[in-house]
């Protein structure tokens, strides 16, 4: 990437333990050849390009397939005949050309001074998120002309969420006890074991306790996507919004045809002040054509998003796109006909492949 180092290169570390600050210099005076270099190269490599995200998506593909480096970009795949390597268009050679084309680090460079602060634009990212999604067959999603106009209208900053500020109590190694320091000390997270944690911080100190406990599941285990939609939704459920939104997004990225991302997404924006952003959400779930397993989430959602059209309606929530709100109000309300109900329950959980019963108490005590 940045070449050989000269022969007087020297790393430097700083380093510094309480008020104690040291410094040490080595040079860089010994060369180790190693068919470990490559891999390593590559490994940083993918690393950096795919944090610049769709900016350099189509050479972190190609790095990420010559290295073999699995990440945001690619996953392990056995191919076993030209046929497959056909089916999924993969041409190494093509690859090769790529990596010895285009280093890394000149390309990193170049994005960085061509997008600078483009890449910190979340409209621009959920416009390339949109675009994606259209790739994936299993959600059978195209943006509605519609849609697309109102988000053109809305302004930079409703495609932010913000976090509300934390005020933990349990700070230190004593406030979290020595039983608890040795679940957190364990090869592997015992999810009971956190979720009770965090449980007993709620009651004892609030949300912010709370979800400093269980976000300890995803740091841990930050590819397990069932998890942290889980930690999501407790966080929303706990009157955080604002952090589950973000971890939502993750969840979204990672299986975009999964249509309760986008319910649970669009319900917690909703919450967090955040009508224009829920909006784009329950327009892409109301938009897809997914998968018939997913039985009546269309309907299901229609019913939540009508219920915030006509919040927006009443004057109870703000949009920067009233119009657009309003047409799909009328036209959702006729395709949902619930219009006579007093009483309308929608259920979101967090578990894959479980069910959820209601049941319902009759003013006498009948089940």
């Amino acid at each position: 990437g940045r070449g050989e180092p000269a022969a007087d290169a020297s790393v430097t570390l700083r380093l510094k333990r309480g008020e104690e600050e040291k410094t040490i210099s080595q040079t860089l005076d010994r060369r180790v050849d190693s068919e470990f270099a490559p891999r390593l190269y590559g490994q940083v490599a993918v690393g950096q390009l795919e944090d610049l995200m769709h900016a350099t998506e189509e050479v972190s593909i190609s790095y990420a397939r010559h290295f073999r480096i699995t990440g945001q970009t690619c996953s392990l795949l056995m191919l076993e005949t030209e046929e497959d390597y056909a089916r999924f268009n993969v041409k190494p050679e093509e690859d090769v050309f790529v990596v010895k084309s285009t280093p890394a680090a000149a390309l990193i460079q170049a994005e960085l001074a061509k997008v600078g602060d483009r890449l910190d634009d979340s409209k621009a990212a959920l416009l390339h998120f949109l675009s994606q999604l259209e790739q994936v067959q299993a959600a059978g999603y195209k943006t509605p002309k519609a849609l697309s106009i109102a988000i053109d209208a809305m302004p930079a900053e409703a495609f932010e969420t913000h976090a509300e500020p934390l005020k933990a109590m349990t700070q230190t190694r004593s406030d979290v006890g020595e039983d608890y320091s040795a679940v957190l000390a364990a090869a592997e997270l015992d999810y009971d074991a956190v979720v009770a944690e965090a449980e007993r911080r709620l009651k004892q100190h609030g949300a912010s306790d709370a979800i400093k406990a269980l976000s300890s599941l995803v740091e841990r285990n930050p590819g397990d996507v069932a998890l942290a939609r889980d930690v999501a939704m407790s966080a929303a459920d706990w009157g955080l919004p604002g952090h589950a939104a973000p971890i939502l997004r993750r969840v979204a990225n990672a299986r975009p045809y999964e249509p309760q991302t986008y319910q649970a997404l669009g319900k917690t924006l909703a919450e967090a002040g955040n009508a224009d952003l829920a909006i784009v959400y329950y327009e892409v779930l109301m938009a897809a054509n997914w998968n018939g397993r997913y039985g009546e989430i269309r309907k299901v959602a229609g019913v939540e998003y009508l219920h915030l059209l006509n919040r927006i309606a009443a004057g109870d929530v703000k949009t920067s796109v009233a119009d657009f709100a309003a047409a799909r109000r009328d036209t959702l309300a006729a395709e949902m006909n619930v219009t006579g109900a007093k009483l309308v329950v929608t259920m979101l959980w967090n578990t894959d492949r479980t069910d959820i019963d209601m049941h319902v108490f009759e003013p006498s005590g009948e089940e």
